[in-house]
């Protein structure tokens, strides 16, 4: 098989779905031992590991876009997989199963999904999002972050001790399943 020809596409196209299918099956299983392990809810892991660790095939595909091919690309990935990551991915979940929208996701963590989306159109609005611009999102990621952190350890303080007795332990392999996940999505 030539590189290049129309086999070799579809045989890498096929390993690629492929690998993202392992990547989020490890992931996610990965993760949701993991946080049952030390005692969080799923959604605490969803906006922390699983979504930092989903995003790094667009950050791989931004990075790779920016230093070879176009900036565009990585901009048209970002967006789009925000779209679909809303429409396609909450939908098709939304079918399978009717989902629980808990008051802490309402008020703490879609004001922060609004203010990406905001920031994203008033920073591009001249058609350019460059290093300050990339700065100011930066530092909205890391007010994000700090701000689910400090949550996690006010709601960890109030863990009795019996509680923490009957949660599992994290083991090794719970932790490979994450990093597995990881590297599968990103390849």
């Amino acid at each position: 098989m030539p590189l290049g020809s129309p086999l070799t596409e579809l045989v890498l196209l096929a390993a690629g779905v492929g690998l993202l299918y392992l990547g989020a099956e490890l992931l996610v299983s990965g993760a949701r031992e993991l946080a049952l392990a030390i005692g969080l809810k799923a959604s605490t892991v969803g906006v922390t590991v699983v979504a930092f660790a989903t995003t790094a095939p667009e950050l791989f595909v931004a990075v790779l876009g920016a230093l070879t091919v176009s900036t565009d690309i990585g901009l048209g990935a970002i967006v789009g997989s925000n779209i679909a990551n809303v429409g396609l991915v909450l939908g098709v979940a939304a079918l399978i199963r009717p989902l629980e929208v808990s008051d802490t996701v309402l008020e703490r963590h879609v004001p922060f999904m609004i203010l990406a989306a905001f920031l994203l159109v008033a920073l591009g609005w001249d058609g350019r999002i460059g290093p300050r611009e990339g700065v100011v999102l930066l530092v909205a990621l890391v007010g994000f972050t700090v701000v689910v952190l400090r949550r996690i350890q006010r709601t960890q303080a109030g863990i009795t001790a019996v509680e923490r007795e009957g949660m599992p332990d994290a083991s090794p392999r719970d932790v490979a399943a994450v990093v597995g996940g990881i590297v599968a999505l990103v390849l």
